[in-house]
């Protein structure tokens, strides 16, 4: 399912202790939430990369960010050759 196609939701935003992610990607008019796997990579705001590379399937919330400073960051979604970049802050 094509990045464009799907929907990240990153809550709360800025968040204290964890953020969550969920990814959602249909397969169809059903409903049916895709099996796929994405990437996910969180950077710093310079774009190293400060967690490590994850894949998370579509439909499940993950909790994320515990183990970071304050600061902002970039979450990377990456599926094939397609990425998407949300900006996150932890406070």
């Amino acid at each position: 399912v094509p990045l464009d196609d799907i929907q990240i939701n990153v809550y709360p935003n800025p968040y204290a202790e964890t953020f969550s992610l969920l990814i959602k990607a249909f397969t169809n008019r059903s409903g049916a939430f895709s099996d796929e796997f994405y990437k996910v990579i969180i950077k710093d705001i310079l774009g190293r990369q400060v967690s490590a590379e994850i894949h998370v399937a579509a439909g499940k919330e993950i909790q994320l960010g515990k183990e970071l400073p304050s600061g902002f960051y970039l979450v990377e979604i990456i599926s094939g050759v397609s990425r998407k970049m949300i900006r996150i802050e932890k406070v």
